[in-house]
């Protein structure tokens, strides 16, 4: 029997008590007891996580909402810029090369200012990365935090049609691009 015929069959109450009575019989009382005890542990253990990990998910969720809104007016300076995917706590955002880094900026200043709304004591930090695609093959710069706040800092950008020459993270040498492609930006909350 396969496991999930396995799981199937412990769906139904009548067939679990059948089975716990079956050990009973062939093992004796005492396995059965254990038996027992080890899966009330293990349905109390997957309980406990569920109900701790709760209020984080609900946490990041307020945060994530309260970021879209003031995404949305930052953006608004950026007339190529478009979110298109949020996952958890990530948010994708297109824009032409030129604006990548002021999006950038823009979009890590949102996650960042939306994290201390709800939790002023904890240092917020934004992990960033330029790709040309979603794939995680097509990242050209990934950023660390000193290097958002210097790029919030200089505001530093291409104009547009200056062909701009990124490092990719794999140390390729890349072909130089015309900044009107859009690019996408990948950013979410630090772990």
């Amino acid at each position: 029997m396969s496991d999930k015929e396995l799981e199937r069959q412990f769906e139904e109450r009548v067939l679990r008590r059948k089975y716990l009575e079956a050990v009973a019989a062939a093992c004796g009382d005492d396995v059965a007891h254990a038996f027992l005890t080890r899966a009330a542990k293990e349905r109390v253990s997957a309980m406990v996580n569920a109900w701790r990990n709760a209020p984080i998910q609900g946490g990041v969720a307020d945060i994530m909402l309260a970021s879209y809104a003031d995404l949305h007016q930052r953006l608004a300076l950026f007339p190529t810029a478009w979110p298109v995917q949020t996952v958890h706590d990530s948010v994708v955002v297109e824009c032409d090369r030129s604006d990548a880094t002021d999006v950038m900026a823009a979009v890590c200043a949102s996650l960042e200012q939306a994290s201390l709304q709800f939790c002023p004591d904890v240092t917020p930090k934004a992990d960033i990365d330029i790709r040309t695609t979603l794939a995680d093959a097509d990242v050209v710069k990934e950023y660390g935090v000193e290097d958002v706040e210097a790029i919030a800092h200089a505001g530093a950008g291409a104009t547009p049609g200056e062909v701009v020459g990124l490092e990719p993270v794999d140390d390729e040498t890349p072909a130089p691009e015309s900044a009107e492609e859009p690019i996408q930006l990948e950013l979410g909350i630090a772990q």
